[in-house]
């Protein structure tokens, strides 16, 4: 049913002047993982969707990302993909327009989409502690529409920080160098036992 995972990315855009090596060592860990190209937007990065998608999780620098449907940025077609994501339970709507020029105002689209879940469905709206969460995402191309975050490791791309040898001789090895990975470091890892 979903159509793109939308990925978040965590401290790589504290990077300033250096940002973009950041971001390609990025894609490159993705494309490598996934086959499959990368489209970037403001801070998020967009694959197509596969079955397996749960592999991105092993990336470090991503914090999160969603399976979601893409839809064009028109408040009809955005209505109608939201009412076949939520059916039932309590749900909320939040909305993100990072593309300004919508005409719509964030909080007016998540009255709209709400209302039209409401009435077109059994689910009904709940502020507080909702069963599901719908998210919508209106970019500068196009318009997501998601209810699950799953969470990934964060901290940087693996490559980004120098080549590190590691000598595994427990479980505590391997933890320490998992966390060099998360901050950047590649590893090779030697071992004197089977």
């Amino acid at each position: 049913m979903y159509t793109h995972l939308l990925i978040r990315i965590g401290e790589i855009f504290l990077k300033g002047n250096n940002k973009h090596l950041f971001e390609n060592k990025l894609v490159n860990n993705l494309k490598k993982i996934t086959g499959k190209p990368v489209k970037k937007l403001r801070n998020r990065y967009i694959l197509e969707y596969f079955d397996n998608h749960h592999i991105i999780k092993n990336v470090f620098g991503l914090t999160s990302y969603s399976p979601a449907l893409k839809v064009e940025k028109d408040i009809e077609k955005i209505k109608e993909v939201a009412l076949k994501l939520v059916k039932k339970g309590t749900f909320k709507v939040e909305t993100k327009r990072s593309d300004k020029s919508f005409p719509i105002k964030s909080l007016e689209i998540n009255r709209i989409v709400g209302k039209h879940i409401e009435d077109n469905s059994n689910a009904e709206f709940r502020m507080k502690n909702p069963q599901h969460i719908l998210s919508i995402e209106i970019n500068q191309d196009l318009a997501y529409l998601f209810t699950e975050r799953i969470s990934c490791f964060g901290g940087l791309p693996t490559g980004v920080e120098g080549r590190v040898l590691l000598l595994i001789e427990d479980s505590a090895s391997l933890l320490a160098g998992l966390l060099f990975m998360k901050r950047g470091s590649s590893i090779y890892p030697v071992s004197f036992s089977k």
